[in-house]
């Protein structure tokens, strides 16, 4: 659980019960050196998404991610507000956002999803599995983007019906 906490005029973050430190965010990219906060979009939101992001994934990882987790998740919280983000709506959000970076940067792996897509889909699977080879790198990426639900399913062999 990922806590925000208004103690005069501190703001206190905690992650699974443990304070978060902003000195290894700081020490990547310097937004603000005063502190974390939340509520709008400015660097104290931009320091804290990183430094949440920097708990559960590589530096490289949180940097594509963090401005995106600010607008998402951050700059909605009321800025004279505490909160509370469950860990799992977190990593739940970037974990399909780094899934979709990956089926846009690495053609085997887009690859190996759409041909399995094309083997175990139902009829409208298999119809967007012939659309992505037919995309182009922009209506590619709104292809992956609207459908990402569909390329989650097929991301595990192990997953996939027997052959019959």
């Amino acid at each position: 659980m990922i806590e925000g906490k208004i103690l005069g005029n501190q703001r206190v973050v905690l992650v699974n019960g443990r304070e978060l430190d902003i000195k290894k965010s700081i020490a990547i990219v310097n937004h603000s050196p005063t502190g974390f906060s939340w509520g709008y979009g400015g660097s104290g939101p931009a320091q804290l998404a990183l430094a949440i992001l920097l708990e559960f994934y590589t530096e490289a990882e949180s940097l594509m991610l963090y401005q995106d987790f600010k607008e998402e998740f951050l700059v909605k919280i009321p800025s004279g507000a505490s909160f509370s983000l469950p860990t799992a709506a977190i990593t739940a959000w970037a974990n399909e956002k780094l899934f979709v970076y990956k089926l846009l940067n690495d053609h085997d792996f887009l690859l190996i999803i759409t041909e399995r897509m094309k083997k175990y889909g139902g009829s409208f699977v298999k119809a967007l599995a012939d659309c992505v080879f037919c995309a182009d790198k922009f209506n590619l990426t709104i292809l992956v983007r609207e459908f990402t639900k569909y390329f989650i399913e097929y991301k595990n062999e192990n997953l996939m019906p027997d052959k019959r």
